[in-house]
């Protein structure tokens, strides 16, 4: 298990006089870092070269004593207008076992997929509501579905019925939501956000589509061939939420989105999302070390440097919109 995501870094002369990148090294390299429990760079593990130790930045904290948290988990993999969505109950699953992994309690297991409007809205009400998040420490909140920007796809989902993204976080606010005030919301969207595709574009100036490579043996599903037709019916793009005005005005919300707006979300019907398939992967090699920020953008890395659909002509980039005041790591590391 990796412990960070540093590169190393190149070695100075002994004749060459000391500069300030120097003397932070020299602070760095008092900094122990191992798969210990106690090994945390956000604790104990940051002593200053002199011995004393660095004030240290805040982390939300969790009670292992009881469950993390609620986790709701939407996964919507057949719907009335389109065919399934290929590869979505292994995201569910892996995000499950995650999850459970980190002791959250899944939220109405079992009951959470292929949901139309009505109950797709109830559930994410009800869930808001719970009186259980006042005992836990943090909620998380996981849809898997087809969407454009700024709404989300209930299974029968057609132009007037959309579940918009605005209206869910609202209810997380502190007037509405309460039990969640000063405790992280954590909200992780896999669905498109709009019909563009990303054709990349080659680091060193060449033509991506010319010589990027295929990844795997089993054909991607482009989310927004299946939404063309629907995003011919007169959709009314002004009535979309644009970037940043969702949670503008709340605090300790996390809203990590598979793509950028405007952009198709890429899946894979064995393997499963992107998204989902490099944060399963990150949160598990990582979360011993790591807050959810800094394994957010790892996940963004992985993303971007090792997935390519089967073409090999187009790439994905997720975006996080982070209202987090205060470091989050998900347990039991760091909480100890």
């Amino acid at each position: 298990m990796n412990s960070s995501f540093k590169q190393p870094r190149q070695q100075t002369s002994s004749s060459e006089s000391p500069t300030l990148t120097d003397e932070l090294l020299k602070r760095i390299d008092t900094i122990i870092v191992n798969d210990s429990p106690d090994s945390r760079l956000s604790s104990a593990s940051r002593i200053s070269a002199d011995g004393s130790r660095d004030s240290q930045l805040p982390i939300y904290p969790i009670d292992l004593s009881k469950k993390t948290g609620l986790g709701l988990i939407i996964n919507n993999v057949n719907f009335d207008f389109s065919a399934p969505r290929d590869g979505s109950d292994v995201d569910h699953d892996n995000i499950s076992l995650l999850l459970e992994e980190f002791n959250f309690e899944i939220f109405e297991k079992g009951k959470t997929r292929n949901l139309n409007y009505v109950k797709m809205k109830d559930v994410i009400e009800r869930f808001a509501q719970q009186i259980d998040h006042q005992k836990y420490s943090c909620s998380v909140v996981v849809i898997l579905t087809h969407g454009k920007e700024g709404f989300l796809y209930a299974t029968d989902s057609l132009t007037d019925n959309l579940v918009s993204v605005e209206w869910m976080l609202k209810l997380f606010q502190g007037d509405k939501c309460p039990n969640l005030n000063g405790k992280p919301k954590l909200f992780f969207l896999q669905a498109c956000r709009g019909k563009e595709m990303d054709k990349g574009a080659d680091k060193y100036g060449y033509d991506a589509s010319d010589s990027a490579a295929a990844s795997g043996d089993v054909k991607e599903e482009r989310e927004d061939y299946i939404m063309k037709a629907m995003l011919e019916r007169d959709y009314d793009e002004v009535d979309a939420i644009k970037k940043g005005e969702v949670i503008a005005s709340q605090s300790d919300f996390f809203v990590a989105y598979a793509t950028v707006p405007g952009y198709v979300a890429w899946r894979n019907g064995g393997r499963g999302s992107w998204f989902v398939q490099a944060m399963v992967e990150v949160f598990s090699d990582y979360s011993k070390n790591e807050d959810l920020v800094a394994m957010m953008t790892e996940v963004n890395r992985l993303v971007q440097e090792k997935f390519s659909s089967s073409s090999g002509n187009h790439k994905m980039m997720p975006t996080q919109a982070n209202q987090l005041t205060k470091k989050f790591y998900f347990p039991p590391y760091h909480h100890r």
